[in-house]
């Protein structure tokens, strides 16, 4: 078939294009001789036309069958990763299509797969991480507080001027919230037992409010800082599962990935640590942390490499939480891992204004060892 991008080519040369469409430019143009390359072929066509000679076949090795432009890049990461990963994806793709298959198939995953790779191969994100939505309060006025000196705790003292109540619900809200809390009612995550983090609390004490991670903005890639808190007292959490949802609350206070649930343009995501997750959004939390580290994964999902990879053949517009789930990853060495690790640091220290450098040029970097890691040059 060919494969012809005419979308900037003026309609007067529409005819022409049509004669012109199989004439080549050389029956084995330097470079393309080799594994995909021999599928597709570049069409000699007037500039802005771009067009290839393409079999088939290639279409039929891809995952899901996506329908990619065959240039020089796209074929190499055809080659190098979309094919390679296709038949591990298929073959485990009943088991990854949701956080509770991955809980019930995770001794496989662990025994079948995780133990059967180490640095240099090639796995996905579906089969490195758990994960899900999480919870729906059912009742964000009563469950929620803003914490003082953030903008909605401003918000909500400039509409109750006069009548304002720390750490009560005051008559109006801001976003649905109107109560503000100060830092003698958070919560010591890091002391928290793990009957604490599932359960909730001691309801007899003050300090019971935890971070909840919710929402996504462009701005928010790598880090935003806290400042909404949900109360986790036994009480609440026993309130939030009756007026609400909580879904995959053991997901929840662990370092991992935040990322928007669905509907986004662009691949972004964010860590967080020490926090609940809200409905909003998703957490995935890395199976083998001796393997592979949420870090190492955020700095991947945010390059250009990844979103290429992500528009070009997993889902170009209108991307899902589980399209993540069938990004190629590479395993890291355990200095690959410590590089992309310390760039992620440094970028989460750009967004708290504590780092000497730009976001844009750690992020330059960033892309430069992402390009390396998948052998791959856009």
């Amino acid at each position: 078939m060919a494969y012809v991008d005419a979308s900037d080519t003026d309609i007067d040369l529409y005819r022409s294009l049509i004669g012109d469409i199989f004439r080549m430019t050389d029956s084995n143009p330097k470079g393309q001789n080799t594994g995909a390359h021999k599928l597709a072929t570049p069409l000699n066509l007037q500039k802005p036309t771009r067009g290839y000679a393409v079999k088939l076949l290639l279409f039929n090795r891809t995952l899901r069958h996506a329908f990619f432009e065959p240039t020089r890049v796209n074929l190499e990461i055809h080659q190098k990763h979309m094919e390679r990963i296709r038949i591990l994806a298929e073959e485990w793709e009943d088991a990854i299509r949701d956080s509770s298959s991955l809980k019930n198939n995770l001794e496989r995953i662990r025994n079948d797969h995780l133990a059967q790779i180490g640095p240099g191969d090639l796995s996905i994100v579906g089969l490195l991480t758990l994960g899900g939505q999480g919870l729906a309060t059912g009742n964000n006025e009563e469950y929620l507080a803003y914490i003082d000196g953030s903008r909605g705790a401003q918000k909500v003292k400039q509409r109750n001027e006069g009548t304002f109540t720390y750490g009560e619900k005051n008559k109006n809200t801001f976003s649905s919230v109107s109560r503000v809390i100060t830092e003698e009612y958070l919560a010591d995550v890091n002391s928290m037992s793990e009957g604490e983090r599932l359960n909730g609390i001691d309801s007899d004490r003050k300090d019971t409010w935890v971070p909840v991670e919710k929402g996504f903005k462009s701005d928010d890639i790598y880090y935003k800082a806290k400042d909404s808190y949900i109360n986790w007292s036994r009480d609440a959490v026993e309130g939030i599962d009756n007026d609400g949802i909580i879904r995959n609350p053991e997901y929840y206070f662990e370092p991992g990935i935040f990322s928007s649930r669905g509907g986004f343009s662009e691949l972004k995501v964010r860590y967080t640590d020490g926090s609940v997750i809200e409905s909003s959004g998703v957490v995935l939390v890395p199976i083998d942390k001796n393997m592979i580290s949420a870090k190492y994964l955020i700095g991947l999902l945010n390059s250009e490499v990844c979103e290429h990879i992500t528009d070009c053949f997993i889902n170009s517009s209108g991307k899902q939480a589980t399209d993540m789930r069938h990004i190629p990853i590479p395993i890291p060495t355990a200095e690959e891992e410590r590089m992309i690790t310390e760039l992620v640091d440094e970028a989460i220290s750009v967004q708290k204004d504590e780092g000497e450098r730009t976001l844009s040029e750690v992020q330059d970097e960033i892309d430069e060892r992402v390009e390396k890691l998948y052998e791959v040059s856009l």
